[in-house]
């Protein structure tokens, strides 16, 4: 899982990254997209609002969004439970509802980096499950940006984001260049 290797090695917390996949391909997965840094409030909302743009352009038919609980809890002055525990959530939206999986943890220290920042190591508890539960509004919207099914010039629509600080990484498609 991203998230714990990004514990593990730095001690950060993964930001935002939505997955792309097409159903109706041989090679369904298209690649991620990693949302863009962003400060607490109104920049966060859009940062992840705008992942929802992409996939539209793509006309994909699955998504699949992670990010960390209590970091985009933060960014989005949301109210967070216990400040001592944390969750991975996962995404798993298709044209119609979604699927959330909540991932607890806790961190306890790790060994320092070469550089002298502090890792973690991530305890997991059990993953909860939920069909079509609530979502932070921004996610709600990106979802309805991706279900509108835009179409439209995806170099474009790329360079754009890019742009804007997040980063694409195609898969690797045999035979082919990435789209």
């Amino acid at each position: 899982m991203a998230a714990e290797v990004l514990l593990r090695q730095t001690g950060e917390r993964q930001p935002p990254m939505l997955h792309l996949l097409a159903e109706d391909l041989a090679q369904p997965y298209l690649g991620y997209l990693a949302c863009r840094p962003f400060r607490h409030g109104a920049d966060g909302e859009t940062a992840i609002s705008l992942l929802g743009w992409l996939p539209s352009v793509l006309t994909t038919t699955r998504l699949v969004l992670t990010w960390d609980h209590n970091h985009l809890s933060e960014a989005l002055g949301l109210a967070i439970p216990d400040p001592c525990s944390d969750s991975v959530v996962v995404l798993d939206a298709r044209l119609t509802g979604h699927t959330l999986r909540h991932r607890p943890y806790r961190t306890r220290p790790g060994p320092p980096t070469p550089d002298g920042r502090r890792t973690r190591i991530p305890p997991w508890d059990t993953a909860q499950r939920h069909s079509n539960g609530p979502l932070p509004s921004p996610v709600a919207e990106l979802l309805s940006t991706w279900r509108d099914l835009r179409g439209g010039d995806v170099g474009q629509a790329v360079a754009g984001l890019e742009a804007l600080g997040y980063r694409m990484h195609w898969a690797a498609r045999h035979g082919s260049a990435p789209l």
